[in-house]
C-alpha cells in the first residue's frame, strides 16, 4: 500500500507485508485463477472505506484506512485485504 497525503504537508505512508496462505506437501505447479489484483482510489473523509470486488476475482474485499483525525501522521493508516478462495495446482 502506498498511501500520500493530498494537500496539506504531503504526508506519505508506505508498506509490504507478506504472509503464508498455504504450505503445500507437492510441488505447486499454478494457480486456478487470477494471481494479481491492483486497486486505486482517493480518500475523502475519515472514515473507512470499504470496497467489493466480484467472486472471479482474487480480492472479494478492501477496507482502507487512509486520513484520520489529528496529526498522526500515518500510524492509522492502512488496508484489510480478504481474499477469495483460490486454488492451486500441484504435482
Amino acid at each position: 500500500m502506498d498511501a500520500l497525503e493530498t494537500r496539506s504537508d504531503w504526508t506519505r505512508a508506505a508498506g509490504t507485508t507478506w504472509y503464508r496462505l498455504h504450505i503445500a506437501t507437492a510441488p505447486i505447479v499454478d494457480v486456478d485463477g487470477p494471481v494479481d489484483f491492483n486497486h486505486a482510489y482517493t480518500d475523502t473523509d475519515h472514515a473507512h472505506d470499504i470496497f467489493s470486488f466480484a467472486p472471479e476475482s482474487l480480492v472479494n474485499k478492501l477496507d482502507y484506512v487512509g486520513d484520520t483525525k489529528g496529526n498522526e501522521a500515518g500510524s492509522k493508516t492502512g488496508v484489510r485485504v480478504y481474499f477469495n478462495p483460490i486454488t492451486i495446482v500441484t504435482e
